[in-house]
């Protein structure tokens, strides 16, 4: 089959197709079906917006086969409301109960993860997960580590944190401030000479912050964990990923030991306009 085809028994020349094509790879034609532009198959990004769009399916993608895609479901749609109390009812969780988060529920979160947005749908996040409680507690000691040496010897391009050295002793008391005893973190990772690669793996956790909170698990982002995996070799040894990646983005996840009741108070968002 060509790369586009377009079935003009179904095609209605709605022009949907043409409208929402991010690359603008069709032509429209008022008394016929759209038809492509030269070099289709090298320009398109395969983002699936033509064939999703199309009311009749009277077009047919090479790379994309209509069969293999969902459909909407209109009655799982949320309402303004819904979603209001949702996003407003999020929290960060640094308490776990002591209980592993399965293999198979954290591979069903990273498959609905995966379908956010990523630049001209390159799809190029990638994830380590780890749920092995000694290897968690080697990355907080090497964070430790790394804390230790930014206090006592200083790190270029780091301020210290004037809580430092509490951290420090908080964690050599027995208490986990770096990875809070998470049963797993997961981390996200791309090519380290792809501009846009952080903000997709940012993108990407994001959406599966909010994800873990619709399934009982909560999350919270590990910040301290991210700055000694971008400043500190040992720990980018430990992480051992491919090479020329990066690791972009991490969250600690697990079971929330405790329920809130109550949506805490924030700022006013700062808004210009124009």
């Amino acid at each position: 089959m060509d790369f586009i085809e377009i079935d003009k028994d179904k095609c209605n020349q709605d022009g949907l197709c043409v409208a929402v094509c991010p690359s603008r790879l069709f032509e429209y034609h008022k008394e016929t079906p759209p038809t492509t532009v030269k070099d289709i198959e090298s320009m398109c990004i395969r983002c699936g917006h033509c064939v999703a769009v199309c009311p009749t399916g009277a077009l047919r993608h090479r790379s994309l086969d209509i069969h293999r895609f969902e459909t909407v479901e209109e009655e799982f749609r949320l309402s303004s409301e819904q979603c209001e109390a949702f996003f407003k009812g999020r929290r960060s969780i640094r308490a776990y109960k002591d209980k592993p988060v399965s293999q198979e529920k954290i591979t069903r979160l990273l498959d609905i993860a995966r379908y956010a947005p990523t630049a001209r749908n390159s799809q190029g996040v990638r994830w380590l997960v780890v749920t092995d409680r000694a290897e968690i507690k080697r990355y907080a000691g090497l964070v430790i580590d790394f804390f230790r040496v930014v206090l006592n010897e200083g790190v270029p391009g780091i301020n210290p944190n004037p809580h430092l050295g509490k951290l420090i002793s908080d964690y050599d008391a027995g208490t986990d401030v770096i990875l809070r005893d998470a049963p797993a973190i997961i981390i996200t990772y791309g090519d380290k000479e792809n501009r846009l690669a952080q903000n997709d793996c940012v993108i990407a956790l994001a959406n599966l912050e909010l994800i873990t909170s619709a399934t009982g698990l909560g999350c919270c982002w590990a910040g301290f964990f991210m700055t000694a995996a971008a400043n500190y070799d040992p720990l980018k040894e430990a992480l051992a990923l491919p090479e020329r990646h990066q690791a972009f983005g991490a969250l600690m996840i697990g079971y929330p030991r405790f329920r809130y009741q109550r949506i805490p108070i924030r700022r006013e968002a700062k808004i210009v306009w124009r």
